[in-house]
């Protein structure tokens, strides 16, 4: 069977295009470390692109005609980075000026005591704390100075008088005898005639009602 021309051309056209590769969205133009910062610049190949490094947060946005530019403090542990967009990614994208770190070095001696510093501003106060263990008692101590005489105090009211007492008991005895006048005879030495001198009862107690009188 014959084919025309025609066709076998359009055929031929198709097939070259299955094997052409496609374009790199992503071109990578400069990656290194300047100033201690790391400055990736490329382009996509449709702008207003977002850009990410990729594990990190940083991004950016490329210009309306694709070119876009990192410049950040960020240095890769593995001095190797990757660029993502939305459509595509670039991996492995050795940075230039990037040495790995090297071994952790042994410790430098200390240096001089630095001055002390102000004092700070007093703190809040904490919280009351538990009640601690009663202490033993300690030993008595000795006995103290007498002190001064105090002054004398005011003389007080004079106090409301007592119940009367009840009457008491009649006592057994009986008063003493009236006793009789008694009297002795004397001689007056100026008439020469003789009296008699005595006492007599007055009613008295205790030998105390006795008076003298002279008979005649």
């Amino acid at each position: 069977m014959a084919y025309p021309r025609r066709f076998i051309a359009g055929v031929a056209i198709a097939l070259v295009g299955l094997v052409t590769p496609a374009l790199a969205e992503i071109t990578i133009i400069r990656a290194e470390i300047t100033g201690g910062r790391l400055v990736i610049s490329g382009r996509t190949e449709v702008g207003n692109q977002e850009v990410r490094l990729d594990q990190t947060s940083h991004l950016t946005i490329s210009s309306p005609n694709g070119p876009f530019l990192f410049e950040v403090s960020y240095l890769p542990p593995d001095c190797v980075v990757s660029i993502v967009t939305d459509d595509d990614r670039i991996d492995d994208v050795l940075i230039g000026n990037c040495s790995l770190p090297g071994a952790q070095g042994a410790a430098g001696p200390a240096g001089p005591q630095g001055e002390a510093g102000a004092a700070g501003p007093q703190g809040i106060a904490g919280l009351l704390g538990p009640a601690g263990e009663a202490g033993v008692a300690g030993p008595q101590g000795g006995a103290g100075l007498v002190g001064p005489q105090g002054e004398a105090s005011a003389v007080g009211p004079q106090g409301v008088a007592g119940l009367v007492g009840p009457q008491g008991e009649a006592s057994a005895g009986a008063g003493p005898a009236r006793r009789q006048a008694r009297g002795t005879a004397r001689t007056c030495r100026t008439t020469g005639r003789a009296r008699t001198t005595g006492r007599r009862w007055t009613g008295g107690t205790a030998g105390r009602g006795w008076s003298s009188r002279a008979a005649r």
